[in-house]
């Protein structure tokens, strides 16, 4: 055979060589990158499945039946797609069992999951149609539905070295009843040093005396630096609040008027200013069908957590609350 003939030959062969010898590697990491993904998030176990399916020139791969078991809980998902490069994935039709108890999720779209050392940094992940089954016929009565449905909307960035973790995302929006959607920052506290846990299970950790005496002195520690709560209601309102109990057969704006009467008593019985005021703004809420509240706790300074934990179960009113962690309140 003609020499110039055999170069190009030689060029496809030694491609398909390495495309095969990719592939090969890709699989291995793949599966490595991904159990190693479950273990930063918390599983001591391996992760199973029935196929995987890899392309070289994207570096990402797909498993399709994937499992996995650990403290009691059996994960079960149709597809999950890994990015050898990104480290992001994208989990689809999830089942979670815990005995009788079955939680079913659309997807899991980890958009980025950053680590250092280990402990995740920077994290952006969205969750559609996390699916809680209701077991309650009341509750199941009143939402007229028999689960409920949940997208969450999670997004962190860490500062180990100042010890500051920021949450700018932590929504949870409840289909058809109400967004909560919030963004917060503590302090104070080095979640690297809980790596030295990670192997124990829940039970071990719960009887370990040096792991509680850690929870326990960095409860101490722990401080709040600021904290946004947005409400929206999307039908929460009439539905858990104003809803009708079995034979009322009152209207709902007689039901409206009911509740602002309850909370005009509320006012005229609470010595707290900020309680009434809070009360006030609550029944313009009810009365005009507001849709929106907005919290916000916006301390001077970084404020202790087990010190308004403290404050509050020794009593202490809101108005001293307001005053030391900033909380104020708006209704739209």
């Amino acid at each position: 055979m003609n020499k110039k003939r055999l170069i190009p030959a030689a060029a496809v062969v030694l491609l398909i060589i390495l495309y095969i010898g990719a592939s090969v590697f890709l699989k291995q990491k793949v599966v490595e990158e991904i159990n190693e993904f479950a273990s930063s998030a918390g599983f001591s176990e391996k992760i199973r499945y029935e196929a995987l399916s890899v392309n070289p020139v994207t570096m990402s791969g797909t498993l399709k039946q994937v499992s996995l078991e650990d403290a009691g809980l059996d994960f079960k998902a149709d597809q999950l797609n890994f990015n050898v490069l990104t480290r992001k994935s994208k989990i689809k039709d999830l089942i979670i069992a815990n005995g009788e108890q079955i939680i079913k999720v659309d997807e899991i779209d980890i958009k980025k999951y950053k680590l250092e050392d280990g402990i995740p940094k920077t994290t952006v992940i969205d969750v559609t149609a996390l699916r809680f089954p209701v077991d309650s016929p009341e509750i199941k009565s009143r939402i007229g539905a028999d689960e409920l449905v949940i997208d969450i909307q999670l997004a962190t960035d860490a500062d180990f070295k100042n010890k500051i973790y920021q949450y700018s995302k932590l929504n949870f929006m409840f289909r058809d009843l109400v967004d909560v959607k919030m963004n917060l920052t503590f302090s104070g506290v080095d979640i690297k040093s809980y790596a030295k846990f990670d192997t124990g299970s829940p039970d071990t950790l719960q009887n370990d005396p040096e792991f509680a005496q850690k929870v326990q002195e960095d409860l101490a520690n722990l401080k709040l630096n600021s904290m946004t709560i947005n409400l929206r209601d999307r039908g929460a309102t009439d539905k858990l609040i104003l809803s009708a109990e079995e034979g009322d057969n009152s209207t709902l704006e007689e039901r409206r008027q009911k509740y602002a009467a309850e909370l005009d008593r509320d006012i005229a019985e609470t010595e707290s200013p900020f309680e009434r005021q809070l009360a006030e703004e609550m029944k313009k809420f009810i009365l005009e069908g507001k849709k929106e509240a907005v919290i916000t706790m916006m301390p001077k300074e970084p404020v202790s957590v087990q010190q308004i934990m403290l404050s509050s179960m020794m009593g202490a009113g809101m108005d001293e609350l307001a005053e030391a962690t900033g909380l104020k309140y708006e209704f739209k």
